[in-house]
């Protein structure tokens, strides 16, 4: 039988892990409010005006819009991580997306749209009713 005093105690350890919480849409960033996500592509963007895209959440884009030169905006997105886009229209016609599953770049609990695809807020301020969603491609 071993004995042991308080300087030789056997001791375990356990390796750990950490998983980290998929991102999930911002519902809100006043006074913007979430729509949709929407396939973008390069040839037709759905917003005309890029902001600075070392924005990386949507609270710091939403802020980029509403204080933008020509804002504030009635709508803003955004895409590929931390690309922030504003413009007073876009293309309604552009179907919808399940394509939104891209952490935003400056806070990864944040979803900041997809490749070739944009999350869409609007400003309830400017935009009387929410952007109406065509089914995903």
């Amino acid at each position: 039988m071993a004995v042991y005093s308080a300087a030789n105690l056997p001791t375990t350890t356990f390796a750990t892990s950490t998983v980290a919480a998929a991102p999930t849409t911002v519902p809100t960033a006043a006074p913007y409010v979430h729509a949709a996500c929407y396939v973008d592509n390069l040839d037709g963007r759905l917003l005309s005006v890029a902001e600075d895209d070392s924005t990386g959440t949507i609270e710091l884009c939403a802020s980029h819009c509403v204080g933008a030169a020509g804002g504030p905006y009635a709508y803003f997105g955004m895409e590929y991580y931390s690309q922030c886009f504003c413009g007073n229209t876009y293309n309604e016609s552009a179907p919808a997306s399940s394509g939104c599953s891209f952490p935003c770049s400056g806070n990864a609990g944040e979803i900041c749209g997809g490749s070739n695809a944009m999350d869409i807020y609007y400003n309830t301020q400017l935009v009387a009713t929410a952007p109406q969603r065509t089914t995903p491609t």
